[in-house]
């Protein structure tokens, strides 16, 4: 017996960096989408996995996503 094995490529998170002042409110979602080949769009699937931001305090901070399907 012959099977198939298909192998499909990993879903794609696109971000993009963002500047805000002291105070201003930061949205860690906005502007955030993930999609895939198989599916489509994946947007509501992600994960935020770390958001260290400091609204209040000035500084470069790193915000992590992950998307599964």
């Amino acid at each position: 017996k012959t099977v198939q094995v298909t192998v499909l490529s990993k879903p794609i998170i696109e971000a993009k960096d963002h500047t805000i002042y002291v105070g201003d409110n930061f949205d860690p979602l906005a502007e955030v989408s993930a999609k895939d080949a198989k599916d489509g769009d994946l947007t509501g699937k992600l994960e935020l996995i770390k958001n260290d931001v400091d609204n209040m305090t000035p500084g470069v901070y790193d915000v992590t996503y992950q998307v599964t399907n």
